[in-house]
């Protein structure tokens, strides 16, 4: 079962809430890639974030890995997706990555047992861009909204597009 965009604004949103120390000087700090570069490793306290909020593995690709997307072309795409949440200049990865909770649920041999289900992740060391975008405005999708409390968080995001066709894949903030 994939989820749609909107869930996944909605889980990025309540996980940017519970992880807010991520911030762009913290970012700018670690170390970023050029626009054109594509054989540099995503900083670490980015594969860190990545790892400890989501489980997400990101290595850096081979250098002689050359796809036909660019990291101009999807830091464009990244953008295009995300126009409302502003944020500082991205910076785009070639990484492979492996998402170990983001798949299809289940063996299809009964009901689905939270925290025991069987999770056939959809993305295993995959080819990617990652595009880091530091200071998006990210919404805040909750009660807190109504009770006057903060609408947005300012977040780090990461998306991740395919560098084969261009495609969005996933986003989530750290």
């Amino acid at each position: 079962m994939r989820a749609r965009r909107s869930d996944l604004l909605w889980r990025a949103s309540v996980v940017a809430v519970a992880m807010s120390g991520f911030t762009a000087a913290a970012f700018l700090q670690a170390g970023h890639a050029s626009a054109g570069s594509s054989n540099v490793a995503a900083p670490t306290l980015v594969q860190s974030s990545l790892e400890t909020a989501y489980q997400i593995d990101v290595v850096a690709a081979d250098s002689s890995e050359v796809p036909p997307i660019d990291a101009s072309n999807a830091a464009t795409i990244a953008n295009l997706e995300f126009t409302w949440a502003g944020g500082g200049p991205p910076m785009s990865y070639l990484v492979r990555f492996t998402d170990k909770n983001w798949g299809a649920v289940g063996d299809g041999s009964g009901p689905v047992v939270p925290d025991r289900a069987l999770v056939k992740p959809f993305y295993v060391n995959k080819l990617v861009w990652l595009v880091v975008i530091p200071s998006a405005v990210i919404p805040v999708i909750s009660p807190q909204g109504k009770d006057g409390g903060p609408k947005a968080d300012v977040e780090t995001l990461c998306v991740f597009i395919d560098p084969m066709t261009g495609d969005f894949l996933k986003a989530v903030t750290i």
